[in-house]
């Protein structure tokens, strides 16, 4: 491992976005790197399986959970051409309308259904 290079198992919301700014590219299988990390034209090398399936932007590299298939993989994340791809790759997750299609969605619904918690198992 580099000296400058860190691995984490978790560093919750907040420092995981705020990591991210610094990083060349995130190495996983989480759906954030799918969903988010695109959001900051930064490069994901998704390992295995776990996420097949779901949309991804042309910044997710899939790889085969090896040794050789993730060397493979983090050539081509820190190749120049693959760097030009991902500062247009758009996140296919981020769109302009979310918060206002949310606020639309809950708009009519009266806030008092909310205020109190409901078992699903009363009779």
């Amino acid at each position: 491992m580099r000296p400058h290079a860190k691995a984490c198992t978790s560093l919750g919301q907040l420092r995981y976005f705020s990591c991210i700014q610094y990083c060349d590219g995130v190495v996983g299988n989480s759906s954030r790197c799918l969903a988010e990390v695109p959001s900051f034209k930064k490069g994901t090398v998704n390992i295995g399986d776990w996420q097949k399936g779901r949309l991804k932007a042309e910044s997710v590299i899939d790889c085969e959970p090896t040794k050789k298939g993730i060397a493979s993989s983090l050539r081509k994340l820190f190749s120049e051409q693959f760097k030009a791809l991902i500062s247009f790759a758009q996140n296919p997750y981020e769109k302009a309308s979310s918060a206002e299609a949310v606020v639309g969605t809950l708009s009519p619904v009266d806030p008092t259904f909310f205020s109190h918690k409901k078992s699903w198992f009363s009779v």
